[in-house]
């Protein structure tokens, strides 16, 4: 790598470096969020998270991630599109796609899984085993005395299973909506938070700049996918085949315009453009 190569070793001595800051990131989430107990402690799993996102020398996952990346965009145009000539069940059809190959295309990018481990629609278990079970987020979670994250990843992981699908797939127009107000809430906390761990970590290295840190600068983007991915998984199969069973499946048929993920579709992807970009231009700087 070039000179670029910061955002794949991103600083020296990474380990050590994250040990000295540990305190520094403990009193900017409470400076910054003082009154918001879950949200600090739901924000301090994610650091947890970022802490294992180093962009590694692996060019073949970083293309791969990219190539993933810019077919998701070519989704979410086909999905506009679709979405315009009412063709709503392939529309959300490539939403889900949109979803599905951008956490891929996160996943293998950051070296958080390989190629042969993503194989199969259910993103939603991509993120439980790339964030919460490899990190051990998962067992921290279970021992907070505040068990708000806990019983948000357990709902989580309860949100695979078949017996829910058919209830996620009708989230509501409003449903879906919170999440998206939720997705930004977060996103402007962990701009306020980056902002002020970057300026920490520059004081403990006494750099002026060129403190990147990929996990910080892609965080929002995980945010987003991570709320999308239970919402718009059960999709892939429902839009596309008549339902065998109607009493835990939908059917094409079902895709009409009062349909939560139909009608918030244009909301949807407009929130998932730009962090895609994200995505993209973090990789794109490691491959250089």
């Amino acid at each position: 790598m070039s000179e670029n190569n910061q955002a794949g070793s991103t600083v020296e001595n990474f380990d050590d470096i994250w040990k000295q800051v540990q305190s520094a990131i403990t009193e900017s989430i409470r400076q910054c969020f003082p009154n918001n107990r879950e949200i600090v402690d739901n924000l301090k799993g994610m650091l947890e998270i970022v802490k294992t996102m180093r962009l590694v020398e692996d060019r073949e996952s970083i293309q791969l991630g990219l190539d993933f990346l810019t077919v998701a965009e070519s989704d979410i145009a086909s999905c506009n599109v679709l979405h315009s000539k009412k063709l709503y069940p392939q529309s959300t059809y490539h939403l889900q796609q949109a979803v599905e190959k951008a956490t891929k295309g996160y996943v293998l990018g950051f070296g958080l899984m390989k190629k042969d481990e993503i194989i199969h629609h259910r993103t939603p278990d991509l993120f439980l085993r790339a964030l919460f079970d490899k990190t051990g987020i998962r067992l921290w979670a279970s021992q907070l005395p505040d068990q708000s994250l806990k019983t948000i990843i357990d709902d989580y992981a309860s949100s695979i299973s078949k017996e829910k699908r058919k209830e996620i797939a009708q989230t509501s127009y409003n449903s879906i909506l919170s999440f998206l107000s939720l997705a930004e809430e977060y996103q402007r906390m962990s701009k306020r938070l980056t902002s002020d761990l970057t300026r920490q970590i520059r004081l403990i290295l006494k750099k002026e700049d060129g403190v990147n840190i990929p996990g910080l600068q892609v965080l929002s983007a995980i945010i987003t996918l991570f709320i999308l991915a239970p919402i718009s998984f059960p999709h892939e199969a429902f839009t596309r085949y008549p339902a065998i069973n109607p009493d835990t499946e939908m059917s094409p048929s079902d895709y009409v315009a009062s349909l939560g993920i139909v009608k918030a579709t244009p909301k949807i992807t407009k929130h998932l453009i730009p962090q895609i970009k994200n995505l993209k231009s973090v990789l794109s700087e490691s491959s250089t």
